[in-house]
């Protein structure tokens, strides 16, 4: 497999530009989400009853903790951040705490409910996100076809901070995709079985990897989003080996991320070695936030273990950003980087990129 010299961080930008929600839309977008015509479901459908009862469950949760019912109010409330609403969840299984008036339930039923409505938050995320990037304009696979034709892509490993499969599809059209991960289907399912294995590295789980933690086995659901289907058809979800339900590798955004899978693990593992090799760095769409300590001390490994400058393209210009926005975001890969890099602050949109990112790439 080629070294390769190019890593493309891709943060949550890039997802939005092919119709994703924002992070702090992903609420707003639930509640007011009828999901209907989702997977080819009518109304009627009984693989729809799983949406509307997890829907009743957030909707007594924010009665309960923030005092307004989101979907009749969801073009108007204050939605709290999903940090705010996860860390609380966390922060009282970790305390081993209760709260008054959820449900009048007992000390023993408590700590499972809780349980049970992180799950569900996970899969908000997984369905809004399958639904809204139905009809995606086809960036990411714009992006690789640029690459491809520029003779950089074979020399290029992926970074990405998001669970959606567009760059995983994109990629999956011409080569064979290299998680950093083995999984028991291998590369099934796919058109194409390219002898060339791009690394893609996902740093927060994906929406087709669904995780087995009775034999600690991954299936890959090549193509699809598998999580979903743990939600609406979860007999299609059982481990191959044992039969158990599996479940989904998603760390979502929340104070108390824990990275303890075993896969997780292997993925960050896997993701140092390479951006060791990698002497430019392209961050797209993603504005380096403050709270992501993980992600910056991954940064940080490399940079310091590997010395030598490097030469870094930030690429998340949008035509809402502010001029003090866009400072303050420089600002803060300047503080970080330091001067054991090379950085330019590009204003490209990711759009843009995906159409000139050989032309950028070939002049490194």
């Amino acid at each position: 497999m080629t070294t390769p010299e190019t890593a493309i961080f891709l943060g949550a930008g890039a997802s939005s530009s092919e119709g994703a929600p924002t992070q702090a839309q992903l609420f707003r977008d639930f509640f007011g989400e009828s999901f209907d015509g989702y997977k080819g479901m009518t109304d009627g459908d009984p693989a729809r009853t799983p949406i509307r009862v997890m829907k009743n469950n957030l909707v007594k949760f924010f009665e309960t903790f923030f005092n307004f019912n989101p979907i009749e109010s969801y073009a108007t409330a204050q939605f709290p951040t999903f940090e705010e609403v996860l860390g609380i969840i966390d922060l009282a299984q970790i305390r081993d705490d209760g709260f008054r008036g959820f449900g009048n339930l007992s000390y023993q039923q408590w700590g499972a409910t809780l349980r049970n409505a992180r799950n569900e938050f996970v899969f908000l995320i997984a369905l809004i996100l399958d639904k809204k990037l139905e009809h995606s304009p086809g960036r990411h696979a714009l992006l690789v076809r640029t690459l491809r034709e520029s003779r950089v892509l074979e020399k290029c490993a992926f970074v990405s901070f998001n669970y959606d499969i567009l760059i995983d599809n994109a990629l999956g059209e011409l080569y064979s995709v290299d998680y950093g991960i083995e999984c028991v289907n291998g590369q099934e399912g796919l058109e194409r079985q390219a002898s060339e294995r791009l690394p893609l590295l996902k740093l927060h789980g994906s929406l087709n990897w669904l995780y087995c933690s009775t034999c600690r086995s991954v299936v890959v659901t090549w193509g699809d989003k598998g999580v979903c289907n743990l939600v609406v058809n979860p007999a299609e979800c059982r481990c191959r080996k044992c039969g158990s339900l599996t479940v989904p590798i998603i760390i979502p955004p929340t104070y108390f991320k824990v990275l303890s899978n075993i896969f997780l693990q292997e993925v960050w593992h896997r993701a140092e070695n390479v951006l060791s090799s990698c002497r430019t760095w392209v961050f797209c769409g993603y504005s380096f936030p403050d709270a992501d300590m993980h992600v910056k001390y991954l940064l940080k490994r490399v940079q310091v273990n590997t010395p030598g400058l490097r030469k870094i393209f930030v690429v998340n210009w949008h035509k809402t950003k502010t001029r003090r926005e866009a400072a303050e975001e420089e600002h803060r890969y300047r503080r970080f980087f330091g001067t054991a890099a090379q950085l330019k602050y590009e204003r490209l949109s990711f759009e843009e990129f995906a159409e000139h990112s050989g032309q950028m790439l070939q002049s490194t």
